[in-house]
């Protein structure tokens, strides 16, 4: 078992800094004075705390002083006496280091982060989201209504602002979101998505109401009242609860009153239980992206001629439609302010810093939650299904989850304290208790595609809200506790150093691939006096555990992005990523596939058909369920799924004849395997 030396290959970048007495320019030796020593692979051998020249010598395996692999350097000393206080591995390329240089970098480089408890008592509201003022103000949402501001790092005891009307007897609705106004200086406003007691107000004729309040014209009924459209069943109105984008002028750290805001958007569909959006984010060219669920109807999702379960892009002074939308045309029967449809239900909205392009995390049913990458004019594909549907017509996500992690707020690191984060997308998972790092293959590629996945910050109970203030510095807030926290960056001289044994040593292996992990070597620097923690990743759909040690049989065939998180006594935090490759085994078996339900499946035209199906074999998860409706219209397709577990889903035949519905399984290995049934559909 021979001991990787994390700290010098690692997320967040390490710089090693050894200091030598004398260095010949082509040559593999040198001789250093430290202040102590030890071959972490043997612990004993140890030189103790006394000034001692050392010789390192490069043997072809590994740099070693008087044939010792493995070294770890504490207290580099120079030939002046100059004391570097710096622990690292040694390398051979890292010979020569001048000590002020490194001291210098030792400084300035990011090798780890620390978490910082901001607000304790926000208890019993429930984080929802948070907003950044240039000016140093953190802003605070609370499911309840409420907007509280942090100030210089403390929490101002009056509120900016109660929102009145909030609506939040139900679990998916009340304040839901607040964004910045991208020109604060000259335009001080907080921008409010909210769910609010509808009382008639905004009701009228075509044509009656002001520019700022008018509803959608697609969204009246033919008479020109303002009751929401369903196409299947006619006018249902969501209660009396409905949805609003406002804003409040936000130059003072309290609101002139609750009812001083000004409104944007009002009557917006939605107020149910469940699936009524909440995201706002600006556009790199100021443009206010709205984003709203199915209102739980999900085929209006995919009726370009309402806005349930679409993104909307709008003027942040008006709430018009900018004239670069894509679906700015007369008579096209698609609302103005539309820009992508054929979403479920999206929590949170970001924006790339660098390429503009518009990302969204996406709630599927109980399959297939999805970060998706959101293309002008696009249709993500719900309901036609979640995940991956690869069927030409729709937009994939970037990355999808089954099982499903409940992805809430996210955003796109642009900070510089973290450097290595930068373009990288933090996602709060409730599910999961983490938040999650995606790392996209290339931002400026469309489509997007996954690069990989980790765990950023485990184990941080029930999240929702994540963002980034103008100084790099990243926030969480846990929903139930009502903290909120702040997440710093530590520098190399103080961060605590992976190192990782591994058994076996060779990181890839054939499905079903057993490998220990053991985090014990790994260094700490004063204060601390010792790791209290240890988290492990194991890929994206893989799992994790928490300990020193830990085994884990890896299942899914694959290169696996693995991630330890090592935690110090004084709360100092450390990553290593990894590659773990899972080959497939010769004798995979053929998946076992189940179409056990098609209701009904017979019956006049159009047919409706209620589907549920599974795949087994022995040996893990399906990589893919994919089901053909025999009717020309797009396969629907799920990733990822658990074996014996059922997916379920609606099929609409439009036409009478007799057709062929398959559900065909692939798995890890690639081995495939199908079952049919007969679908009949007769005149009506």
């Amino acid at each position: 078992m021979r001991p990787w030396y994390l700290g010098c290959a690692v997320a967040i970048t390490f710089s090693a800094c050894v200091t030598t007495e004398l260095e010949s320019p082509d040559s593999k030796t040198a001789t250093t004075q430290v202040d102590s020593y030890v071959d972490t692979s043997n612990p004993a051998i140890d030189v103790g705390n006394s000034d001692t020249n050392v010789v390192f010598t490069d043997t072809g395996l590994s740099d070693t002083p008087a044939g010792i692999q493995d070294i770890v350097i504490y207290d580099v000393i120079d030939a002046g006496n100059q004391d570097a206080t710096q622990s690292d591995v040694f390398d051979s390329a890292d010979i020569g280091c001048d000590s002020e240089d490194c001291v210098s970098e030792c400084s300035m480089t990011v090798a780890g982060y620390r978490e910082e408890l901001l607000v304790g008592d926000l208890a019993p509201y429930k984080l929802v989201d948070i907003a950044f003022a240039p000016d140093g103000r953190v802003f605070v949402a609370l499911k309840n209504g409420e907007i509280r501001i942090v100030q210089n790092g403390q929490l101002l005891p009056v509120p900016f602002v109660t929102v009145p009307q909030n609506s939040e007897a139900w679990e998916e609705n009340g304040l839901l979101d607040i964004e910045i106004d991208p020109e604060f200086g000259q335009s001080p406003y907080l921008y409010v998505f909210q769910s609010y007691i509808y009382n008639g107000d905004t009701v009228g004729k075509a044509g009656t109401c002001d520019t700022l309040s008018c509803p959608f014209e697609l969204l009246k009924n033919p008479d020109g009242t303002t009751e929401v459209q369903n196409p299947k069943s006619g006018p249902t109105p969501f209660g009396n609860t409905r949805q609003r984008i406002i804003r409040y002028n936000a130059a003072m750290n309290t609101a002139i009153s609750p009812n001083a805001f000004e409104s944007l958007l009002t009557d917006l569909p939605g107020g149910t239980q469940t699936h009524n959006g909440g995201g706002l984010a600006f556009g790199n060219d100021q443009r206010l992206f709205v984003g709203l669920g199915d209102a739980t109807t999900p085929p209006n999702a995919q009726d370009f001629s309402n806005i349930v379960g679409c993104i909307l892009r709008i003027d942040k002074n008006t709430g018009a439609a900018p004239p670069d939308n894509p679906f700015v045309s007369p008579n096209d029967g698609i609302p103005d302010r539309i820009y992508a449809c054929g979403i479920r239900q999206g929590f949170g909205l970001a924006v790339h810093p660098d390429t503009g392009e518009l990302y969204q995390s996406e709630n599927g049913p109980s399959y297939g939650d999805e970060l998706n990458w959101i293309p002008k004019g696009g249709n993500l594909g719900w309901p036609l299904g979640s995940g991956f549907l690869n069927n030409g017509t729709t937009t994939d996500p970037v990355q999808s989850w089954t099982p499903t992690i409940a992805p809430a707020k996210l955003l796109i690191y642009k900070g510089s304290l973290l450097p290595d984060l930068y373009g990288d997308v933090l996602i709060a998972s409730w599910n999961q208790g983490d938040i999650r790092r995606i790392r996209l293959a290339n931002p400026q590629q469309l489509p997007q595609k996954l690069g990989w996945e980790s765990d950023f910050l485990p184990y941080v109970g029930k999240p929702v809200l994540v963002g980034q203030d103008d100084n790099g510095v990243i926030y969480y807030g846990e929903f139930l506790t009502g903290k909120l926290y702040r997440v710093l960056g530590v520098n190399q001289c103080d961060a605590p150093v992976p190192v990782i044994q591994t058994l076996p040593d060779n990181l890839t292996g054939i499905a079903p691939f057993a490998v220990q992990f053991d985090a014990s070597a790994s260094l700490v620097r004063p204060p601390a006096t010792q790791l209290v923690k240890a988290f492990w990743e194991f890929g994206a759909d893989e799992g994790h555990l928490e300990g020193m040690q830990a085994s884990h049989t890896f299942t899914h065939i694959g290169n696996h992005v693995a991630t330890v998180t090592i935690v110090d006594s004084v709360g100092r935090h450390a990553q290593q990523l990894f590659t773990v490759s899972v080959m497939p085994n010769a004798g995979d078996q053929i998946p076992s596939t189940h179409i056990t339900t098609t209701q009904p499946q017979s019956g006049s035209a159009p047919l409706e058909v209620y589907l549920r199906g599974h795949a087994h074999d022995g040996e893990g998860p399906l990589s893919e369920l994919r089901w053909n409706f025999g009717d020309n219209t797009p396969d629907t397709v799920f990733v990822n799924q658990p074996p014996n577990q059922d997916v379920e889903l609606f099929h609409l035949y439009k036409d009478p004849g007799v057709y062929v519905l398959t559900l065909s399984t692939k798995d890890n290995a690639g081995q495939s395997g199908q079952s049919t049934v007969k679908i009949t559909v007769e005149k009506p």
